[in-house]
């Protein structure tokens, strides 16, 4: 998988072809009116001028990094951490489509240079970042396919690289209808680390180079524990034991709460603590009411009292879920019981809790096929079926452990998916020694 650098000149020099052009000329008119409407909505002035570009000037150079959102940006910090264990030395700049992206970057990485929105995808806008940033290279996260930033980058010589690189099923039929728009993106992007050979299919089915589009694996799983962390200071802080029973349900969409909401019902009515975490903050009120009229013992993690013997707890912050995970005796991951695609199930894993999830996790289709060929029944989908499940992992501490560590054991390796990426990045990063 070894390349030399000079190998990274074919992706640039492919010329616009007219769609692209067209694209050119169309895409300021729909920018700017996303502009006005992101000002409406609140938007910072900080916010505006890193749409616009004007981000703070680097007096070195940097590596960028870019993802939609928080999700990809844990991918992204990933990079950065094995890089930075690695020797390598340069200053780190992230841009992230939304307001959650670039909230969980400041939460995380200390050391980074800078933070901003996503320019728009216009030649001015990106030729002023680029120009203030000047990066040495840069690493786009999942699907962040821009057009006109690629080719800005990749004109001035900059090698751009698609990492942990994703196209979900059900976008995979309007990219193969774009094919002839999306492939010259493609084929100027330096290379292209997918995160199985099913992605790397998809990659090629909507014109990625063969010989440049790599299964490399997923970089949030770069950071697996060998050993399971319980974290004993949020733990004290939400006035939870280590006699608890926890049931942690994550990530649920709206219409999931209200079918499950009987199951957690039925779980604090055993007298067990339950949490629930919200998919998007918006869900929040919605979850409070209806714990209200079913005179549950709730709190909300926002005004939380350790005085306070809650049974049920409301998530209604951010970036918190994986610490929550640590406290699990079992987890219920969502985005599965109704055709939403589903959420990462490995998460309470990593974080020792075992894990249920629904039926419709084609978002997660090589995650879920992982679990389910080591513990079948973690895949449900009646309430009913879940209560029974939850029911017995909660009644037998021993059942709970087999399954964890079956659970545990097709947790992908993390350090050999940093290995190929070291390998395969190394000759780009040569000049970062030191």
């Amino acid at each position: 998988m070894n390349h030399s650098r000079s190998e990274c000149v074919f992706a640039t020099g492919i010329p616009l072809t007219w769609m692209e052009k067209a694209y050119a000329a169309l895409s300021p008119v729909a920018f700017n009116c996303a502009h006005l409407v992101e000002r409406f909505r609140g938007a910072s002035e900080e916010e505006q001028k890193s749409r616009l570009g004007y981000v703070l000037r680097r007096d070195r150079s940097s590596i960028w990094f870019h993802g939609a959102s928080a999700g990809e940006m844990a991918a992204a910090g990933a990079l950065v951490t094995v890089l930075r264990d690695q020797g390598y030395r340069f200053e780190s700049v992230y841009t992230a489509a939304n307001r959650a992206g670039v909230d969980y970057i400041r939460r995380t990485d200390e050391r980074a240079s800078a933070i901003g929105l996503m320019p728009w995808d216009t030649p001015d806008c990106l030729s002023r970042a680029l120009d203030r940033w000047n990066p040495r290279v840069i690493f786009l996260v999942e699907t962040e396919l821009w057009p006109r930033f690629v080719f800005e980058a990749s004109s001035r010589g900059i090698p751009v690289f698609s990492v942990s690189a994703r196209i979900y099923p059900a976008d995979l039929m309007l990219y193969r209808m774009i094919r002839p728009f999306i492939s010259p993106t493609l084929q100027r992007i330096t290379r292209i680390f997918v995160q199985d050979e099913v992605e790397r299919d998809r990659f090629v089915q909507i014109g990625a180079p063969e010989d440049r589009c790599l299964s490399a694996g997923n970089l949030k799983y770069i950071g697996i524990r060998s050993t399971i962390f319980r974290d004993e200071g949020l733990a004290q802080e939400l006035g939870i034991s280590e006699r608890d029973q926890i049931v942690v349900f994550g990530s649920l969409h709206p219409d999931e709460t209200a079918k499950l909401f009987d199951a957690i019902e039925r779980i604090v009515s055993m007298n067990l603590r339950v949490i629930v975490a919200p998919r998007h903050m918006t869900s929040v009120e919605g979850i409070t009411h209806e714990a209200t009229r079913r005179g549950l013992n709730f709190s909300r993690r926002t005004n939380v009292s350790t005085a306070k013997q809650w049974r049920l707890l409301i998530l209604d912050s951010m970036g918190e879920l994986s610490r929550i995970y640590s406290l699990a005796t079992c987890a219920v991951v969502g985005g599965g019981f109704e055709r939403h695609g589903g959420h990462n199930p490995y998460e309470p894993v990593i974080a020792g809790a075992p894990v249920a999830f629904g039926l419709h996790f084609f978002h997660f289709d090589s995650e879920a096929r992982a679990l389910r060929s080591v513990t079948p029944t973690a895949q449900v989908g009646e309430v009913d079926e879940l209560n029974r499940l939850l029911t017995s992992w909660l009644a037998d501490e021993a059942l709970r452990r087999r399954v964890l560590e079956l659970q545990r054991s097709v947790l992908p390796d993390g350090s050999a998916i940093a290995a190929r990426y070291m390998e395969a990045l190394e000759p780009w990063l040569s000049d970062c020694d030191g």
